[in-house]
């Protein structure tokens, strides 16, 4: 073998050796770049888990906070986790709602004096106009001495517009403000509202009968106050004076209108209906005269 052969065939093994172990290197370098890639994603993974927790756990914190301050108790949010920019935002917004809801406390009592002292010195129309620019809701009670003193001048439009006042702010009125809004509507001639606080009472006492049947005689539906006065008698609720002035007009105006002619067919059963009431009411009366 001649030296130059013996040169090429040295060259070409030790660059066959090269190759071998640069590629061995390269895989080596690329199986620890794959390895640190996914531990850094596992970490990433867990950073970004531990993030939501303590997210989702402030988030809790908060709101028992919240919850607490609306009862008046003041309460710190504790640990580590809670210190930095956004508890001190969250601090802050917390502060601030314990303050908006004194304030707003403090107005809706100072509302409500002056409110009843407007309804007592007389001054229904500011009244009214007040408690329409506050946008606040009031106690019972205020809007009970709004809705009377409305009935009471007659002034049905500014009662609709205490109603009204409390569609808007969202005040759900109890049983006894829907009696006061149900006489009002019928007193005023509206039957169909009137009608429908009728229809939403839980517990449907006298008064709301009388009024329901003395706003369909006041309205010249006379045989719809009878059918009403013959419900309320059989739903066992004993009538008084006032159903009985409410019934002797509606047959007083029934009879006027047949000009002499004849009379409904109904109208027996009517006033059989009536003075099976009627005499309820005297034997109740004379029993508790004896």
């Amino acid at each position: 073998m001649s030296v130059s052969r013996m040169m090429i065939t040295l060259i070409s093994t030790s660059l066959s050796h090269k190759s071998q172990s640069s590629a061995i290197c390269f895989s080596s370098n690329s199986i620890s770049l794959l390895f640190k890639s996914r531990l850094l994603s596992d970490l990433g993974f867990t950073l970004n888990r531990l993030a939501m927790v303590y997210t989702r756990e402030l988030h809790t914190e908060a709101t028992k906070s919240l919850s607490s301050s609306a009862s008046g108790e003041i309460n710190d949010l504790p640990g580590p986790m809670f210190s930095g920019k956004a508890t001190t935002i969250l601090r802050r917004m917390l502060a601030d709602r314990r303050n908006w809801q004194v304030e707003h406390q403090g107005k809706k009592v100072k509302l409500d004096k002056t409110l009843k002292g407007l309804c007592v010195t007389g001054r229904l129309r500011e009244a009214v106009g007040l408690l329409w620019r506050s946008g606040l809701q009031v106690e019972p009670g205020t809007y009970a001495m709004l809705l009377q003193e409305c009935k009471q001048r007659k002034e049905y439009t500014r009662g609709k517009r205490v109603h009204a006042q409390m569609v808007v702010v969202g005040f759900a009125p109890n049983e006894y403000l829907k009696v006061k809004l149900l006489i009002l509507y019928a007193l005023s001639g509206d039957l169909q509202t009137s009608w429908i606080l009728f229809r939403s009472l839980q517990s449907r006492d006298l008064i709301p009968w009388n009024a329901m049947i003395s706003g369909y005689v006041q309205k010249g539906l006379e045989q719809e106050g009878l059918y009403m006065y013959y419900d309320m008698r059989h739903h066992r609720v004993a009538p008084d004076q006032y159903t009985f002035a409410s019934v002797f007009r509606a047959f007083s105006l029934i009879f006027e209108s047949c000009d002499g002619g004849e009379a409904p067919e109904n109208l027996s059963w009517f006033r059989s209906q009536f003075l099976f009431g009627w005499l309820t009411k005297l034997e109740l009366v004379w029993e508790h005269q004896l």
